[in-house]
């Protein structure tokens, strides 16, 4: 038999390990009914998606552990969810799970009852805590009123905690469309906070054998021109950073945190920045942000601190998302990897999930996070079959390409050596995808790369007339249709010598089409591509 002070709410790790695994499935039943109803803070309809792809990082952390260590499953699974997180309502999620593990470790030796609900109050002070502006009426709400009814209860056993706090969850959750104007708009109550009680209510299920609470919370109908896409940003920004222990200013991560928040606060809205984690000489925090800038949001992070690297830096164009997901437009499923993050703002436009790499070379885990915004639920831990295959993903390197052969939810990659292929073949693949929309996924890789196969591409770093001369000579000599010439800039690349290299190709080829692309890349140079279209 365990002993008492090593069990968490009265559960061992296995009991607790079973309410993760309880909770996936529960998510995974009524995540459509949550993502439904998502208007807040942009109606991307995917909030179910978030939480159930959060969770399921939990279990993936959970199972990591030794379950005779509760305490430590505990903290590692919400870890995992920190790793794993999606969305505003994901990494809200997330925060919430490691307020409860950290008050775990400080109540070892406490009643079960009153442990219970003295990490429920800590989960609800870290959740509102993790983000910037927090608003009323949503997921803040709901963990709030829950860590009230529980606090109210601290004396009785954790199965009447649980239920205290279910029922002040779900009487925020029924006064969400009174606190949020958004919500009474559309008629809905609030997605993240019906999520939440989704997540206590498996944990009842697993104390009590209680079932999983259902409710309804309305279907959201939004407009064209709604308007609540671009007051909030119009590119979703998500990252892990990790910075060596080494590096660290202050001794509490805290500080950092509110740092790297501050930061984010500046450029845009929906602001969440959750961790400071220790782990093997690196701390880890996650970060998501709402903004008109993503490349500004992505290299101010790394400015921050010194030894600041940034992974799963994935950028996604809200107003795109919420089209297709209201039914005003189709998206063709693309992930995209590119080392210029201004790029990402032209890439994730034009309709891809973009991949942006940064000090750390992309790897599966990068490609793997993007993948989960393309296919949602279904990418992860088995999705139909079809469905999984259904995507074209654009690489950088050839390495990369190697690495994700062995993956089976990626039918193929394009190989892309620059950023200038990068751009030339996501230019492919849209307009193939656009003239053709029943095109698959294979045949748009084919194409895709037969594009990158047949450029002409250079890299020039010193812009004097005698480095560009190759460029222009290289339409003026060759009469094979239209040139259509890509220049992706760096960021102190001179105005004036882009002006002067436009006017020498065009004056080369009357018929030539110039395009112009900042990257965002350190340096003052640039990377050229020639693409030759039949007249």
């Amino acid at each position: 038999m365990q002993d008492s002070s090593q069990l968490v709410f009265g559960l061992t790790g296995s009991e607790l390990l079973g309410w993760f695994d309880t909770a996936v499935q529960a998510f995974e039943e009524c995540h459509d009914t949550l993502n439904r109803a998502n208007v807040f803070p942009v109606p991307d309809a995917d909030t179910g998606t978030n939480m159930l792809l959060t969770v399921r990082g939990a279990v993936h952390g959970a199972r990591e552990a030794d379950p005779r260590q509760p305490a430590l499953l505990l903290a590692r699974a919400a870890y995992g969810a920190l790793t794993h997180a999606r969305g505003n309502s994901g990494i809200i999620l997330a925060e919430y799970l490691g307020g409860l593990a950290r008050s775990v470790q400080a109540t070892a030796f406490a009643e079960a009852g009153t442990q219970l609900a003295q990490a429920l109050g800590a989960a609800s002070s870290s959740a509102y805590g993790a983000v910037a502006q927090p608003v009323e009426g949503t997921i803040l709400s709901a963990a709030r009123a829950g860590a009230n009814g529980a606090l109210g209860v601290a004396d009785s056993s954790p199965s009447e905690v649980i239920a205290a706090a279910i029922t002040g969850a779900t009487e925020a959750l029924d006064r969400s469309h009174l606190e949020l104007e958004v919500l009474a708009r559309a008629g809905v109550l609030d997605a993240g906070a019906y999520g939440l009680i989704v997540l206590l209510s498996a944990l009842q299920q697993v104390l009590s054998g209680a079932p999983i609470v259902r409710r309804e919370l309305g279907s959201a109908v939004v407009s064209e021109s709604d308007g609540s896409v671009h007051a909030d940003g119009e590119f979703e920004v998500m990252c892990l950073i990790r910075v060596p222990d080494e590096a660290l200013i202050f001794d509490d991560t805290v500080a950092h945190t509110a740092a790297f928040r501050r930061v984010l606060s500046q450029l845009g809205e929906s602001v969440v920045v959750i961790g400071g984690v220790p782990d093997s000489g690196v701390t880890v925090w996650s970060a998501h942000v709402h903004t008109n800038m993503p490349d500004q949001a992505i290299t101010a992070l790394e400015s921050e601190l010194p030894g600041v690297v940034l992974s799963q830096v994935v950028v996604r164009n809200l107003e795109r998302q919420v089209a297709v997901s209201d039914g005003f437009g189709a998206a063709v499923r693309l992930v995209v990897c590119a080392s210029g993050p201004l790029l990402a703002l032209d890439l994730a436009r034009a309709g891809a999930v973009v991949c942006v790499e940064r000090a750390q070379e992309l790897g599966v885990a990068d490609v793997e996070r993007a993948l989960t915004e393309v296919h949602g639920a279904s990418e992860e831990h088995g999705g139909d079959h079809e469905t999984a295959l259904d995507a074209v993903v654009i690489v950088n390197s050839s390495r990369l390409s190697r690495e994700l052969e062995n993956m089976s939810r990626v039918v193929g990659t394009v190989v892309a050596i620059d950023d200038a292929q990068v751009v030339a073949a996501t230019s492919a693949v849209l307009t193939a995808w656009e003239h053709e929309p029943e095109l698959a996924a294979q045949r748009l890789t084919e194409i895709g790369q037969d594009c990158v196969d047949s450029l002409v591409t250079m890299r020039v770093e010193v812009l004097d007339r005698p480095r560009l001369a190759p460029l222009v000579n290289e339409i003026a000599v060759h009469e094979r249709g239209v040139p259509v010439v890509t220049l992706l800039t760096d960021r102190d690349c001179p105005p004036s010598v882009i002006a002067d290299l436009t006017d020498g190709l065009e004056r080369a080829h009357a018929d030539a089409e110039v395009i112009v692309l900042g990257s965002g890349t350190l340096g003052n140079g640039l990377t050229a591509s020639v693409e030759w279209i039949d007249d």
